[in-house]
């Protein structure tokens, strides 16, 4: 599981950085834009593991 806390810990992280760089280029508010991107991408990645899991 230690594997798996610090993936999950990585891609809320580069999520959150693609969110705010998002936000600054489409001239939307970082922190907002981030947080959005963050939380979307995040369930996307639960809901994909979700799946593979019934599946796997």
């Amino acid at each position: 599981m230690d594997f798996l806390n610090g993936a999950l810990r990585k891609l809320a992280l580069v999520l959150l950085v693609f969110g705010a760089v998002k936000g600054k280029l489409t001239g939307a508010n970082p922190l907002k834009s981030s947080l959005q991107t963050a939380l979307v991408g995040g369930l996307a990645a639960g809901a994909a593991f979700y799946l593979a899991s019934l599946f796997g």
